[in-house]
């Protein structure tokens, strides 16, 4: 009979957790997905109300800078992979600066 009741749980609670997406981003699509997520404040408070602002305060951006080295085999997988990702994910409050450098000389001259 136990092992009943624990197929049982077993099974709602998949349910349960199946109606919720694993990835993140799309946790606030809706307000049933955010219901079904747990995360309606968290949604409202920084993607919704972010989205519906038209005028977005370009001092309020968060700016990032990376230097990076356009050769590098690490570097061209970080963008093309993480940095990417990032970036669409959060570019409605990212300024984002690509500044191509390394394997590189600075000659000063007089």
């Amino acid at each position: 009979m136990k092992f009943l009741y624990f197929i049982l749980i077993l099974a709602f609670s998949n349910e349960l957790l199946a109606s919720c997406p694993k990835n993140p981003a799309e946790w606030c699509l809706n307000i049933e997905q955010a219901k079904s997520c747990n995360t309606v404040k968290q949604c409202w408070d920084n993607v919704w109300s972010v989205k519906n602002n038209d005028q977005i305060d370009l001092g309020s951006l968060v700016n990032f800078t990376l230097y990076y080295e356009t050769l590098c085999p690490d570097c061209k997988n970080f963008m093309s992979s993480q940095i990417l990702e990032a970036f669409l994910t959060v570019k409605d409050i990212m300024n984002l600066t690509l500044v191509p450098y390394g394997n590189a000389k600075v000659i000063f001259e007089k």
